[in-house]
């Protein structure tokens, strides 16, 4: 179940990082914020040698995380699922 919103004991919602191979959960490489699924896409569609989060890529590029969106949708057909 990893990768998906989880209830805590107080129901809280919690996320939950997507696993690496190894099994370990995976992690942004610059803030440590729990990676999802479009942040893997995101940094293995640019070429990312370590995975980081949209937040980090967009500041790195100095644009705002929905402009960033945008340009993965526009220049290579990507776009995130809609819980995103």
């Amino acid at each position: 179940m990893s990768g998906q919103l989880n209830t805590g004991a107080r129901g809280a919602s919690v996320a939950v990082a997507l696993e690496d191979v190894s099994g370990k959960p995976a992690f942004c490489n610059v803030c440590g914020s729990p990676l999802n699924s479009w942040d893997k896409r995101c940094s293995k569609a640019l070429a990312y040698k370590y995975p980081n989060c949209e937040k980090c890529i967009a500041k790195e590029y100095d644009i705002d995380v929905d402009v960033f969106r945008d340009h993965m949708e526009e220049f290579f057909g990507m776009r995130p699922c809609v819980g995103i």
